[in-house]
């Protein structure tokens, strides 16, 4: 919960950072129903572009469509502030064809900050967040988080959302109790890229394992990476839950260290409940 100085301002979600994701997360909480409130250096620059002001292209194309499938509102405001549309790599197969737009920067920043100024359940604030505090909560009769107590808790909870292959597979070390657990979404592949296709060609008239070696390799890598951070220490345990029905293909189980031979695969929410509190 976040709490500003008017005891009347509680909120569910508080998204930090006025960008495309800190956008898009915002307003899908808001028009849930969830109170939220999002934090900008300045109230000027939400929704700011960089000098090349492009919205799709190869490798973050689909995560656009995906994105405007879910009813997000970074492919609506490109569409309304669009100077010029292409389609990347058409004489290429179509497997590697992605759209691309390039937007008026200014019209883009000052439409997006309209659609949160008017967005309901949704407010934001110009501050600088420099720490975040965790505390023991309950829930108040509206479902937003309420402090339970005034002393001072002896424990903090994480819950993390990071980038598989970022900051959390290599700068997190939370031993102990700190961090028991990690859901880790996809199998990390990496974005096409010419690097890519060069070390898959490469690989393939070796020993035709160039998928092999320039995507599911390096993807699986930053699976173990995260899975990693749960267990830091000799006594450390946790719970490490793959959410891909790729993982359980013999090609990927192979790859699974051997601390790993004792998965369990997971049906139901029921089920993954059970082990949880059983754990």
């Amino acid at each position: 919960m976040f709490q500003t100085n008017n005891s009347d301002n509680k909120y569910g979600v508080a998204v930090i950072g006025g960008g495309h994701a800190g956008i898009e997360a915002a307003l899908a909480a808001a028009r849930m129903g969830v109170k939220t409130i999002i934090f900008t250096l300045s109230l000027d620059a939400v929704g700011n572009m960089p000098c090349n002001p492009s919205i799709g292209g190869t490798g973050k194309g689909h995560l656009v469509f995906e994105i405007d499938a879910l009813g997000g509102e970074m492919g609506r405001t490109a569409d309304k502030t669009m100077l010029q549309c292409r389609m990347l790599n058409a004489s290429k197969g179509p497997a590697v064809h992605s759209l691309r737009f390039q937007s008026d920067r200014e019209k883009y920043r000052a439409l997006m900050k309209d659609v949160l100024e008017n967005q309901e359940n949704l407010d934001i604030y110009q501050a600088e967040i420099t720490e975040i505090i965790f505390e023991s909560v309950g829930r108040d009769d509206l479902g937003a988080p309420q402090n339970q107590t005034d002393e001072p808790p002896d424990r903090k909870t994480l819950v993390g959302f990071c980038v598989l292959g970022g900051v959390f597979s290599e700068g997190i070390d939370l031993t102990g109790d700190r961090l028991n657990g990690a859901v880790i979404v996809g199998v990390g592949l990496p974005k096409l890229s010419a690097e890519r296709d060069i070390i898959k060609n490469y690989f393939n008239e070796k020993n035709n394992l160039g998928y092999e070696y320039s995507y599911m390799y390096p993807g699986m890598n930053k699976v173990l990476q995260a899975a990693g951070r749960v267990i830091r220490t000799e006594t450390d345990k946790g719970i490490v839950l793959l959410l891909d029905e790729r993982f359980n293909y013999s090609y990927y189980k192979q790859l699974f260290p051997e601390h790993w031979r004792h998965f369990k695969i997971i049906r139901t929410p029921e089920q993954l409940r059970k082990i949880i509190e059983k754990f």
